[in-house]
């Protein structure tokens, strides 16, 4: 959804007069205006044109405290530019830019009492105060790595609550509830941040900002986290190149960064219709969003391939490792092991566990033995439909497995599989070697629902069944994002949080 022809501008602009008539100062309407574009995005369009002014003057004090918090980043980071012209900092100094981004939300008080909501102007004000304690934390953690659960915190402050705030001002308008509206919007405010954040290690993408703006503040991101930087002392040339080398299972973690904005996307689309309950811009706004990722991650990946070097016939670039190793002989994966007496390459490692479990035969009694009640349930199936229950429990299972149970007591049949492997088998593996075994997975998981056979029973029978029924692969990406959250165990202090987690390791299934 586009600002331009929706009349976005002109009605804030309209309600803006009126208070700079009355002594309140209002900032130049310029930019995106993302959050009142979200705003009326999620009013079903019949009602649009019947807004009155509070919702506007509701939305211009959202716009208001944007544009303050803009005007004290600057100043934090010292920020020269600013939508292609110099900073109020910049020119006229610190002093000035503070007075002027303290007047733009002391006056957005003004207009959110004007919005003539009382529900809308509570969120509004605590959405203001935890905007601040965002940036407050934001900036006590430079140069320093974030848990994936202290980066969704910054970000779903310093970004999210004012998305949260305008998605509540749409919910007076069309029955939806509070709570769960500003839920939602706070969420949407979090997938534009990580959008922004993964399009900062995208210098080819023309986002109109200065690439490595972070990594040169030194702000830790989801997508430094997914290439395992946990510092700020390569260059940003090192940097990028660990972004988009591939890794285990041939994904680079880009890819990987890119695949998670997806699953938020699908997730708050799914949840919009619950929430709001009728078709909206929201989907349409989301996508658009995740579209610019996509694009500045092609441009990149194109850029990547002109300088790629070919090894062993493979391209080293992004989809090059996998696409090949899908299609290889299983004897030459078998020589990817390591020596004997050594721990097998990742890919080889989970090919084999999922072996282990046999085929179709062996899944109920697997079923049987780790899910009594689930399984009895399943016996009120028809034969075919119960096969696929079965299926379909065991592949969760062994993906769960492959974190919790890794080289504990009840993953006995992993164990077995590579007994000769494991020093102690009673000991997990180090997480970055579950990290890889669970990456690899979800290369041949990919594999197997394209179509490549692999080889593993679990995966040609139950992804090959899902792919015939239409189950969309995302339930896969799902689930095993939800795993890998497993593997840095944290906890989760907002129902929005843990919805995410719950969401993915439960409902998925």
């Amino acid at each position: 959804m586009r600002v331009e022809g929706t009349g976005i501008c002109d009605r804030l602009r309209a309600v803006g007069a009126a208070f700079e008539a009355d002594g309140v100062a209002v900032p130049p309407l310029e930019g995106k205006l993302l959050r009142p574009a979200l705003a009326l995005a999620l009013v079903p369009p019949p009602l649009r044109s019947a807004l009155d002014d509070g919702f506007w003057a509701g939305a211009l004090a959202i716009q208001m405290v944007h544009e303050a918090s803009l005007l004290h980043d600057d100043i934090l980071d010292e920020a020269e530019t600013r939508r292609g012209t110099g900073t109020v900092v910049a020119r006229q100094g610190v002093g000035p830019a503070l007075v002027l981004g303290d007047r733009y939300l002391t006056g957005a008080y003004r207009a959110a009492a004007g919005a003539g909501d009382a529900a809308f102007l509570r969120v509004f004000i605590e959405a203001v105060e935890r905007t601040v304690a965002g940036e407050v934390a934001q900036e006590r953690a430079r140069g320093r790595a974030l848990s994936e659960a202290d980066y969704r915190r910054v970000i779903r402050g310093k970004s999210g609550e004012l998305f949260g705030a305008a998605a509540v001002l749409a919910a007076a308008r069309c029955g939806a509830g509070t709570e769960a509206a500003r839920a939602l919007g706070c969420g949407a405010g979090a997938l534009y941040q990580m959008v922004d954040d993964f399009l900062d290690y995208c210098p080819r993408a023309a986002t109109g900002k200065e690439p490595f703006q972070d990594y040169r503040q030194r702000k830790y991101t989801f997508v430094l986290r997914e290439a395992g930087v946990a510092d700020f002392t390569r260059p940003t040339e090192a940097v990028h190149r660990a972004l988009f080398t591939p890794g285990a299972g041939g994904r680079s973690a880009m890819e990987r960064a890119l695949e998670r904005l997806r699953m938020e996307r699908d997730r708050l689309t799914a949840r919009g219709e619950v929430v709001f309950g009728h078709e909206s811009g929201f989907a349409v706004l989301l996508a658009a969003w995740v579209a610019a990722a996509e694009a500045g991650f092609r441009v990149e990946v194109e850029a990547w391939s002109e300088a790629a070097e070919v090894r062993n016939g493979v391209a080293t670039r992004p989809g090059g490792v996998a696409a090949a190793r899908a299609t290889e002989p299983s004897g030459e994966r078998r020589r990817r092991r390591g020596p004997v007496g050594h721990a097998p390459a990742p890919e080889a490692w989970v090919a084999d566990a999922a072996r282990a479990l046999g085929g179709p035969e062996a899944w109920a009694a697997y079923f049987g033995r780790h899910s009594k009640s689930f399984r009895f349930a399943s016996l009120l199936l028809p034969s075919g439909p119960r096969a696929d229950v079965q299926g379909v429990y065991a592949f969760c299972r062994f993906t769960d497995d492959l974190v919790d149970e890794a080289g504990a007591a009840s993953g006995a049949v992993m164990r077995r599989a590579h007994a000769a492997a494991l020093s102690d088998a009673a000991v997990r593996p180090p997480d970055p070697e579950v990290r890889a075994r669970l990456e690899a997975w979800g290369e041949l998981c990919q594999a197997a629902y394209q179509g490549t056979r692999t080889g593993v029973p679990l995966l040609d029978t139950v992804l090959g069944r899902m792919r015939a029924e239409g189950v969309p692969f995302q339930y896969v990406g799902d689930l095993l994002a939800g795993v890998a959250m497993d593997l840095e165990p944290t906890t989760y202090p907002t129902w929005a949080e843990l919805e995410v987690y719950t969401y993915r390791v439960a409902s998925v299934v």
